[in-house]
């Protein structure tokens, strides 16, 4: 029993308390650690989506300012800048896709006339704006087809989806439709003969030459404008005005 005691002496209660204290395992620290670990990968993950979305917006800002940008160009490129139509550039870059056309058109060049006397006699300011009138009256009767200006006083219209008796009722409408509203100045007297030479080729399908189609609406073009001047007396032209 004295050896007992005497080793009991020699323990140190209080330092076996402490030690016992922190040999059990402390739950709610390693918690703590794991939750801090867990909130330091989240915000990681955070920030990097973050900086990812950032990169991502601003290239998608970037690219669509690009494609506004290059439309602002094709547009400027392709736009007859005194008529607003689509110039011969634009007929050009769809010329193929029109060669391919399975539907039927009908393909009308047109010419307006008189506008060299116009030129001449009045000024190229009202040659402008007979061509912008003239342009205008397009677009208002034939709003969703292809319409160019080829250069000069000459016109192409495009129309797509369209049989052949259509196509010779809507040619009619737009000579009655020029006979019906003046595209002159009011200071300029009316002139005599058509106001504009029309051809129209009625194409059947993609098996007929588009090169073909538009040759042969431009003879007939000119061969409604030689019968124009000749139904035109010459005493009621004006000095110097010839009807093309």
């Amino acid at each position: 029993q004295s050896i007992i005691n005497k080793c009991l002496l020699q323990i140190d209660g209080e330092q076996m308390r402490v030690q016992g204290l922190n040999s059990v395992p402390d739950w709610q620290a390693d918690r703590i650690r794991l939750l801090v670990t867990l909130s330091c990968v989240l915000g990681g993950a955070l920030l990097a989506c973050l900086v990812v979305g950032v990169i991502l917006t601003r290239r998608f800002f970037a690219q669509r300012a690009a494609n506004v940008l290059l439309k602002e160009r094709q547009l400027l490129l392709f736009t007859d800048p005194l008529t607003g139509l689509s110039n011969r550039l634009h007929y050009n870059q769809l010329e193929e896709e029109l060669a391919l056309c399975h539907q039927p058109q009908a393909w009308l060049v047109i010419d307006l006339n008189n506008l060299k006397y116009i030129n001449d006699h009045h000024g190229h300011l009202a040659g402008d704006r007979l061509l912008i009138r003239f342009a205008q009256l397009l677009q208002k009767l034939f709003p969703q087809e292809l319409l160019f200006r080829m250069g000069g006083d000459e016109f192409l219209l495009v129309i797509r989806d369209i049989d052949e008796q259509q196509a010779s009722r809507l040619e009619s409408r737009l000579l009655s439709e020029l006979d019906r509203h003046s595209l002159l100045d009011e200071e300029i007297l009316p002139l005599p003969g058509a106001a504009a030479a029309i051809g129209l080729v009625w194409r059947a399908s993609s098996a007929c030459s588009l090169l073909d189609t538009f040759m042969l609406a431009d003879r007939r073009m000119y061969e409604h404008k030689r019968q124009s001047k000749q139904a035109v007396p010459a005493s009621s032209i004006p000095l110097g005005c010839p009807v093309a």
